[in-house]
């Protein structure tokens, strides 16, 4: 019928799931860098289909609207604000420092800045007068930006308007129009990789205009005696370089003319989490989403591309994990989830996120709390923490390792590894259902309707 034809515009079905198709307008295709766009939605129900596609055609609309007009993409996670700057700074640039839009601009930006550190002392005044009076200005205006998401909007719009251009600013700019040796744009996983790498970098330089040749130097030598791998370093140094060209500014810094030495030891084995130190996590996460996720990979030992991709039968909670998710040569592994769990995954795939956005926000409340790569704690520790509960109920060897997805090679040695595909999941379904209940607190078991929190 006419009218299922246009609710489900742009959307074809492929096997079992929906794929977002459109053709890029001819105006803006070759800046684009694609002629037609083709995505997995990665949902099987036409609602959230539906809900994926209006979401990607806002954000290609919002690009192929800044091409047309400024003839590049800004990006799409700068401001408003930020993307004006950058506007009047190139139109600055342009007519060689004659005109004056970026100053009348940047006078704006400080003048509605003022206005709300105004407000700002005035309310501070009344909750703690004497804080108030101790405080300078310079330390107002750090604390405002930390409470006053549009006051570091601002911030961040002036220091670009006046040439000091954060550095994830400027790396915005470049993963817009970025490509690789295919001569393709970047992919969404490198440019979540170089967004770290930025987000790093401007947390200890601030501006590109701060970062100098020594200090471009001594940062990168400190980032490989900290135990980062030899690929990460070199990752930060090629990206880094490439942000700096595109800027129209030395990007050999990075690398040239010194040596880098590696830290002997290298970072620590991956180590299991203490239940105290998951009960941890669960106290500080802020994002419910995210609680969902750690109280899975805890009671499963799920991978993160195993929870971004697995399927779930609510009625029998039988989890399967195709080879698509996990990259293994078994098939599909299964298992029988806790029925005390079962909501948890339900809620969870209702709004599934990518293992790159689990890495990402789990990889930020970790290093909050002073764990990371360095200590041997990382998101992989809460496979090891069920490892070893389940060693030391003394669980079936067979039963764990296919649990798990991995089965001991008799030709080797006892301890290799190897995926295979095991018998019938509800045989060995007493596996998790033996480990301890590690909830965060005010969870119920199993509620009939959404978990309170």
């Amino acid at each position: 019928m006419p009218w299922v034809r246009l609710v489900n515009k742009y959307l074809q079905k492929r096997g079992a799931v929906w794929q977002f198709r459109m053709r890029v307008p001819e105006d803006v295709a070759e800046q684009f860098g694609r002629d037609v766009i083709k995505e997995s939605t990665k949902e099987r129900d036409i609602i959230y289909a539906r809900r994926y596609r209006d979401r990607r055609l806002k954000e290609l609309q919002s690009q192929w609207r800044a091409i047309r007009e400024g003839g590049l993409d800004l990006g799409l996670s700068l401001s408003p604000l930020v993307q004006e700057a950058l506007k009047y700074r190139r139109e600055e640039q342009m007519s060689d420092g004659a005109g004056s839009a970026d100053v009348t601009y940047r006078e704006i930006l400080i003048d509605h800045l003022d206005e709300r550190l105004g407000r700002f002392f005035a309310s501070l005044r009344k909750s703690d007068p004497q804080l108030a009076s101790e405080l300078s200005k310079e330390d107002a205006y750090t604390m405002l930006g930390e409470e006053d998401p549009r006051a570091a909007e601002i911030m961040n719009a002036i220091d670009v308007a006046s040439g000091q251009t954060p550095i994830v600013i400027a790396g915005e700019q470049m993963l817009a129009r970025a490509r690789n040796n295919k001569g393709e744009l970047f992919a969404e996983t490198t440019k979540a990789e170089c967004r770290r790498i930025f987000a790093r970098a401007e947390e200890h330089f601030g501006t590109l205009d701060r970062v100098t040749a020594i200090r471009a130097r001594k940062y990168i030598q400190d980032l490989a005696a900290s135990g980062l791998s030899e690929k990460s370093v070199r990752n930060h140094q090629s990206f880094l370089s490439r942000l700096w060209s595109s800027e129209g500014l030395d990007g050999s810094i990075w690398s040239r003319g010194f040596k880098i030495e590696y830290a002997a030891s290298g970072n620590p084995p991956r180590k299991p989490w203490t239940e105290q130190e998951i009960r941890q996590h669960y106290e500080e996460c802020g994002k419910d989403w995210l609680l969902d996720v750690m109280v899975l990979a805890a009671h499963t030992g799920m991978r993160r591309k195993e929870l971004a991709g697995f399927d779930f039968n609510a009625a029998t909670g039988l989890v399967s994990i195709s080879r698509e998710a996990t990259k293994t040569e078994s098939g599909v592994r299964q298992f029988v989830l806790p029925s005390a769990l079962r909501h948890v995954a339900a809620r969870w795939k209702a709004k599934p996120r990518s293992y790159s956005s689990i890495g990402n926000e789990f990889r930020k409340l970790s290093k909050a709390l002073g764990y990371g790569d360095h200590v041997g704690k990382v998101f992989h520790s809460f496979r090891n923490y069920v490892i070893q509960c389940l060693t030391d109920q003394q669980v079936s060897e067979a039963h764990l390792a296919w649990t798990l997805g991995h089965v001991i090679d008799e030709t080797k040695a006892p301890s290799a590894k190897m995926y295979a595909t095991p018998g019938d999941p509800h045989t060995y379904a007493y596996v998790l259902e033996s480990l301890p209940l590690v909830l965060p607190e005010g969870w119920e078991i199993n509620p009939s309707e959404e978990v309170s929190r």
